[in-house]
């Protein structure tokens, strides 16, 4: 049962590698979607194939069916299984694109401070803005314009947060049309709102605001000029900044 599961030759059952384990009692989905995640990278389980029925691998695996359904509705949301109805759950066909993308998150969420997160995006966005200013249109330019005045209203207002803060970033990525990227600095962002958003956010004060309004603001205007390598060059200087001030409230 357990190689027919598995779909894989009679060497693998030789060496007895890639085996289905018994999931313990604790996080039993967690578990399943990291064995299958498994099967996945190492080739065992291809894109595109057919996988065991939900009551085989839930056999196989010693768990309950609920679990087992679990743990396949998470992978299909995350875009690592794909159901079919009436054909059955299959390994999607971007499923190690998106495997990688689970693991980058998970690792930026447990190995990686504040400065290292910033010191990413001064690697990434310098080329994001360059790309979004030769590919930008008038109405693309109008959202930008837009996303800095809502800041300006948030700051009025007092309602100023580090998210806030950088929607003028997000807006961007997206402008550069990399969904890849975008994600990534996604996923950055998240990640400094988690780690240090509060913290931030008490040492923030008029004049730090101020300049990066001011340097916002220097950004859009090259974006209206169609001066990409200005731009660039902008968003490196507005990046070392807040890491220096960063470094300042540490």
């Amino acid at each position: 049962m357990l190689y027919e599961c598995y779909n894989i030759d009679v060497d693998y059952r030789k060496r007895g590698e890639n085996m289905i384990k018994p999931a313990k009692r604790k996080n039993l989905y967690q578990e399943v979607s990291q064995q299958i995640i498994g099967f996945i990278k190492e080739g065992i389980w291809v894109q595109g194939e057919r996988i065991p029925s939900e009551s085989e691998l839930s056999k196989s695996f010693e768990i309950s069916r609920n679990s087992m359904r679990e743990a396949i509705k998470a992978l299909e949301l995350t875009g690592v299984l794909s159901s079919k109805s009436g054909t059955g759950t299959f390994v999607a066909e971007f499923a190690l694109q998106n495997i990688s993308k689970l693991e980058l998150v998970n690792d930026i969420q447990n190995n990686y401070n504040v400065l290292e997160l910033m010191e990413t995006r001064l690697m990434i966005e310098p080329e994001l803005i360059y790309k979004a200013i030769e590919v930008a249109s008038e109405e693309d330019i109008r959202k930008l314009d837009n996303v800095l005045d809502e800041v300006n209203n948030y700051i009025e207002k007092n309602g100023y947060t580090v998210d806030v803060g950088l929607s003028f970033h997000m807006e961007i990525a997206k402008i550069s049309g990399n969904k890849i990227l975008y994600n990534f600095i996604q996923s950055l962002k998240n990640q400094l709102i988690a780690q240090r958003g509060d913290f931030i956010l008490k040492h923030i004060d008029e004049e730090l605001l101020d300049s990066e309004l001011r340097e916002h603001g220097e950004m859009l205007e090259c974006f209206k000029k169609k001066n990409p390598q200005e731009g660039y060059d902008l968003m490196k200087k507005h990046l070392k900044n807040s890491i220096e001030s960063i470094k300042l409230i540490e």
